[in-house]
């Protein structure tokens, strides 16, 4: 009896030890869940305080645009590809203009001009709007908290998506016509087609190429030989000496004749030179016409006369 109560007792004793194992281990994981869960708890209030400014130094500044292009409250405002503040509201003033402020860090304040710009942009091609502040100039001073900045107007994707399909349509186009002139080429069309196409093309501009060579060799040979009137003006020194000399003997005459007119000699000289002959064939012009009057006038008055009656 009493080894079966010391058995007894032993395994009371162990059942005792395993449960109070099994709840040690349970509280070791809860307080290894619970820790886990409040560093995740941190870190992301570490990440929600670093994207709110939240712990940060902050200051305002707000620009006022016409079109925020699908701007909303928390999005991310950039300096120079770095993000440096949030978008804090929007608000529309007008039926033209909508202010947009920021919450920008204070420490880069100091880099932010007061002739600094702000645009609206994307983040990628197509992700979220962002405010996107240029520098500035560098001899201007810094902005400063509830300053009003320069806004410029965003870029209108729809009319830059419109462009490009006016782009791909002509470059369609453009395709489609290299296409047909590929196609036309290859069938050996046109001058370019038959000349890399056709083989026999170039033996065709060969033998007109060789053909016009030997008539122009025939030519000249022709010419070498003196035949015919341009060859023996070429080759015969002798040719044109007769015509020369003809033409010489005839510019003397005509000289010699001119000569004697000037000197008054001949009836063309002396008519033409002399001026008492010229006065005399003036004066026999001049009777001549006279005479000619006069008897017309005869002539007028013998036919009043009854003599010539019937005549």
């Amino acid at each position: 009896m009493a080894r079966g109560s010391y058995e007894g007792d032993n395994g009371y004793a162990g059942k005792e030890e395993c449960a109070m194992n099994t709840q040690s281990t349970t509280h070791l994981k809860l307080g290894i869940f619970v820790t886990v869960g409040f560093l995740l708890f941190a870190v992301a209030l570490y990440f929600i305080s670093a994207k709110e400014q939240f712990f940060s130094s902050t200051f305002r500044v707000s620009g006022v645009f016409a079109d925020v292009s699908g701007l909303q409250a928390g999005n991310n405002v950039r300096f120079s590809g770095v993000t440096v503040g949030l978008v804090e509201s929007i608000t529309i003033e007008s039926d033209s203009t909508v202010r947009v402020d920021m919450l920008i860090n204070d420490n880069t304040r100091r880099f932010i001009k007061k002739d600094a710009e702000a645009a609206i942009g994307t983040e990628g091609l197509m992700g979220n709007k962002i405010v996107v502040i240029t520098p500035g100039t560098s001899s201007m001073p810094a902005i400063e908290d509830k300053d009003r900045i320069t806004t410029r107007p965003p870029l209108d994707f729809d009319l830059m998506l419109h462009t490009l399909k006016s782009t791909n349509d002509n470059v369609e186009h453009i395709t489609g016509d290299l296409a047909d002139i590929v196609h036309t080429i290859r069938r050996g069309k046109g001058t370019i087609g038959q000349l890399l196409m056709d083989s026999t093309y170039l033996e065709k501009a060969r033998d007109n190429v060789t053909q016009i060579t030997n008539d122009v060799a025939e030519i000249s040979g022709t010419l070498r030989s003196g035949k015919s009137s341009l060859g023996k003006v070429l080759m015969d020194s002798t040719y044109l000496t007769k015509p020369i000399d003809n033409a010489i003997r005839l510019t003397g005459d005509l000289g010699d004749v001119m000569a004697s007119v000037r000197s008054g000699k001949g009836a063309a000289g002396k008519l033409l030179m002399d001026s008492a002959t010229a006065a005399t064939l003036d004066t026999t012009l001049n009777n001549l016409k006279q005479g000619s009057y006069d008897l017309k006038q005869v002539l007028k008055a013998a036919r009043s006369s009854f003599l010539l009656w019937g005549f």
